[in-house]
C-alpha cells in the first residue's frame, strides 16, 4: 500500500519532526518506491511500418524506401559503427532501489527514535497499513521480459542489428540490451560457423554466456550457403545431387543450432528466414548461373522449406516465414532495364506469408516475381527500412512472445 494524501504530508511532518538526532522515520523508502518507475521503451525512427500494420504503414513510406543496409553483400561494417549502446539510449529504472537515507527499519515507523509520541492531530501511523514493500503486490507488474538478446549470422544479421533495436523499443522492451558486435559476419556461410572457422562459435559461446546471459538468439544463416553451390553448378546438378548438396547445407545449420543450444536450457532461437531476392541484379555481380528470376526463388523455397522442417524438430529453436513479405508490404514498380514486375502492384496485392503453426501460405507473395527494388537497392540485402518490415513480421510472428517468456505459437 502507498503512503497517499494527507498522509504524505503527515509522514513527512513526523520525520520532521524528529529532531533529536536519531533516524527518524523511514519514509524516504516509502516514497522512493511510491515514485519507481516501469521500464519504458522508446520507439526508433527508421521511416519503416511498425509491427502494428505493417502494409498501411508501409505503403505511405513506400516512395523513400531507399536507404541502403550496408553497400556490398558482404560488407555490412558500416551498420556496427556506434553499436555498443542500445537504441533507445536509457537503462531502466530498479523499482527495488532504496534510498540512502531509507534503510532504516521500518518496524518502528511509529515512534520517533528519542522514543517521545508525536501529537499530529491525525490516526497514529501504523493506521495506514504496512510499508510498500511488506508483502504487497505492485499496482501493475510488467511482462517478464529477457535479460539480454544476441543477433549473429550472415550479413542479414549485420543488416537486422539496428532495426531489430528500434523495433524492440517501439513494441516496449527498448531497455532490453542487444549484443551483435562480434556475431554478426558479413559473407559467412552455416559451414563456418558449423565448424568453427575464424572462431565464429567461440565468439557466439561467449556473447551468449556474457552476464547477463542471453535468452534470445536472432539468427540469419544458409543463403550465403546456397549461393556458393549455384555459382558452383548446382542448377545442372541432376536432382538426387541437388539434394545432397541441399541436405549438406541443412546438416550445418543442425551442428550449428545444436551447439548452440546445448547447455543452453533458458536459451531461444529465433531463425529469421529470407524473402525473396532480386535475382537479376543479384547475377550482374555474382556468378549464378542456370537460373532466372522464378527458378532461383524455387530453390531458394526449398532451402527455406528444409531449414523449417529441421528446426520443427529442435526444442527451443523456432522459425520466421517472410517469404514475400515485402512484396506484400510495399508493393513494387517497374525498374528498366530489367523486365520484373512487368506493372506496378500496390501494397496487399500479393499474399502476406502465413505464420505459426501452419505457415499458410507458405511462401507468400509471388516467387515469379522479385523482390522490391526500391527495398532491395544491391539484389540481396533489404534496406534499413526493408529490415525494419522483416524484423516487424518475425516479431509478430511469435518473436515478442519469446521476448516475454510465453511459447511460441502452436507450442
Amino acid at each position: 500500500m502507498r503512503v497517499r494524501g494527507w498522509s504524505a504530508v503527515l509522514a513527512l511532518a513526523v520525520f520532521a519532526c524528529d529532531g533529536t538526532g536519531g533516524e527518524g522515520l523511514p519514509v524516504g523508502r516509502e516514497l522512493a518506491l511510491d515514485a519507481a518507475s516501469s521500464l519504458d521503451g522508446q520507439a526508433g525512427d527508421v521511416g519503416a511500418p511498425g509491427p502494428g500494420d505493417p502494409a498501411d504503414a508501409a505503403a505511405a513510406d513506400a516512395p523513400a524506401g531507399l536507404e541502403d543496409a550496408g553497400g556490398p553483400p558482404d560488407d555490412g561494417g558500416a551498420l556496427l559503427e556506434d553499436a555498443g549502446t542500445p537504441s533507445d539510449g536509457t537503462s531502466s529504472a530498479d523499482s527495488d532501489a532504496q534510498p540512502e537515507d531509507g534503510g532504516a527499519a521500518a518496524e518502528d515507523a511509529g515512534t520517533p527514535a528519542d522514543g517521545a509520541a508525536v501529537d499530529s492531530g491525525a490516526p497514529p501511523i501504523d493506521a495506514i497499513g504496512p510499508p510498500a514493500d511488506a508483502n504487497s503486490p505492485p499496482d501493475s507488474a510488467g511482462p517478464d521480459l529477457v535479460d539480454r538478446v544476441v543477433i549473429a549470422g550472415d550479413s542479414w544479421s549485420v543488416g537486422l542489428a539496428l532495426p531489430t533495436q528500434d523495433a524492440l523499443a517501439a513494441l516496449g522492451y527498448g531497455a532490453i540490451p542487444v549484443s551483435f558486435e562480434t556475431t554478426v559476419v558479413g559473407g559467412s556461410t552455416a559451414e563456418d560457423w558449423a565448424s568453427n572457422d575464424g572462431n565464429k562459435l567461440l565468439l557466439l559461446a561467449a556473447a551468449l554466456d556474457a552476464q547477463p546471459p542471453a535468452e534470445l538468439l536472432i539468427l540469419t544463416i544458409g543463403g550465403n550457403d546456397l549461393n556458393s553451390a549455384i555459382g558452383k553448378g548446382l542448377g545442372l546438378l541432376p536432382a538426387f545431387l541437388k539434394d545432397a548438396a541441399l541436405d549438406g547445407i541443412l546438416a550445418n545449420i543442425e551442428s550449428l543450432l545444436n551447439t548452440i543450444t546445448t547447455g543452453r536450457p533458458h536459451l531461444e532461437v529465433l531463425v529469421v528466414g529470407y524473402d525473396f531476392l532480386h535475382y537479376d541484379l543479384l547475377k550482374t555481380y555474382n556468378d549464378l548461373p542456370h537460373y532466372d528470376t522464378e527458378s532461383y526463388n524455387d530453390v531458394l523455397i526449398e532451402l527455406e522449406s528444409r531449414k523449417r522442417a529441421l528446426i520443427a524438430g529442435l526444442p527451443g529453436v523456432h522459425y520466421a516465414h517472410n517469404f514475400g513479405i515485402l512484396q506484400h508490404t510495399v508493393g513494387d514498380v517497374p525498374h528498366p532495364p530489367f523486365l520484373l514486375p512487368p506493372i506496378a502492384y500496390a501494397p496487399g496485392t500479393v499474399p502476406k506469408p502465413g505464420g505459426p503453426p501452419a505457415y499458410s501460405p507458405f511462401p507468400g507473395g509471388l516467387k515469379q516475381l522479385p523482390g522490391p527494388l526500391d527495398y532491395l537497392p544491391d539484389g540481396i540485402h533489404p534496406s534499413l527500412a526493408g529490415f525494419r518490415i522483416i524484423i516487424d513480421h518475425s516479431l509478430a510472428q511469435g518473436g515478442a512472445n519469446l521476448i516475454e517468456h510465453l511459447p511460441w505459437p502452436g507450442e
